[in-house]
């Protein structure tokens, strides 16, 4: 979720072998195996269910001048060991995106319960009432990402910026702290001092438009009017460099504010704390664990999910997707097919 970074693993930073708690003895070793896109079972055969606490705590709050809708849910999962030795038994590589580390991929029963869940929390913060339009019936994806932090910072490219909005074609980003070692560790909330932006949004002005007017938290038409009087761009193109251009001599992975950023909100790690909030946030991966060479047992350890907008696919929306029924596909002849 962290973007600017190269694609080619030549920033990966080498995990130390190791040997958590509870499994059998030997190496534990996290392959670097490029995935592209498919998800995949544990080396050791093992499936794995989400299963929500049902004695979580749930804190909801605002975040910035724009009030950014965020939700903490502590002690989430009532299984969240098994979760973590499960996500230990993955084959990991390069995720293909901007991802500073090493991402792994998997179908999990009841990742789409999860996904109403957050989905319905969210709704619940935003609205007294829920519209009959906004709902979470259609959520129905098990795929889950986990992700190490295993980043080299010597080797980033020299103007990396980890400060960044995620894909809006989702409605929400979640992160679900697996690791036992949390000091340091976390995500920060942001806003662009010069421009006073802190949302980023990719869509076009209708969508925008229209997301806007469904109440899901989206307000970046005013900060585009705010920012308009504060800095002389003529495009979003031109502010989009602004914002994310350089990193103006930060240390990557830091909750320290500059002249450029100031943090609205910093998410401590804790592990089974689940952090949720829209894509168009910009946000950062704070890591700034003391030890100098990590290991399984240290390593940055998450699970995440992305949750889509809770409305009906005839609005037309991304991540709102049409489900077809097998007798809606043709045969090709000659391709093969599973």
């Amino acid at each position: 979720m962290t973007a600017g970074a190269p694609t080619n693993g030549s920033f990966l930073r080498p995990i130390g072998t190791g040997f958590p708690a509870g499994f059998a003895a030997g190496t534990l070793r996290l392959c670097l195996e490029r995935r592209t896109g498919a998800t995949q079972k544990s080396r050791s055969g093992h499936t794995m269910e989400l299963q929500i606490n049902p004695r979580c705590v749930t804190t909801r709050f605002w975040v910035g001048e724009w009030r950014t809708p965020v939700i903490m849910v502590d002690d989430y999962l009532a299984n969240a060991e098994a979760l973590r030795e499960y996500a230990l038994s993955l084959s990991y590589g390069p995720s293909g995106d901007s991802y500073p580390g090493l991402t792994a991929q998997a179908t999990l029963a009841g990742g789409g319960t999860s996904a109403r869940w957050i989905g319905d929390q969210m709704i619940a913060q935003l609205f007294d009432d829920r519209p009959p339009h906004i709902t979470t019936a259609g959520y129905g994806s098990n795929v889950c990402r986990f992700a190490v932090m295993a980043c080299n910072p010597a080797r980033l490219p020299k103007l990396y910026l980890d400060q960044h909005a995620d894909s809006t074609k989702r409605w929400l980003a979640t992160v679900l702290h697996l690791s036992h070692d949390t000091d340091g560790r976390g995500t920060a909330l942001w806003q662009h001092r010069p421009s006073g932006m802190q949302s980023w949004f990719s869509g076009d002005a209708l969508h925008i438009k229209l997301l806007e007017s469904l109440n899901l938290g989206l307000h970046v038409s005013p900060q585009l009017d705010e920012a308009l009087r504060r800095v002389p761009v003529r495009s979003a193109e031109e502010l989009s460099r602004l914002l994310f251009r350089s990193n103006n001599g930060r240390k990557p992975f830091s909750a320290a504010e500059d002249s450029e950023w100031h943090l609205l909100h910093f998410v401590a790690a804790r592990f089974n704390r689940l952090v949720v909030y829209p894509t168009w946030q910009i946000h950062s991966l704070v890591d700034e664990f003391a030890q100098k060479s990590i290991s399984v047992e240290t390593m940055r350890l998450t699970m995440n999910q992305y949750v889509d907008y809770p409305v009906p696919t005839e609005l037309g929306l991304s991540g709102s997707r049409p489900t077809y029924s097998p007798d809606a596909y043709t045969v090709v002849p000659g391709l093969c097919t599973c």
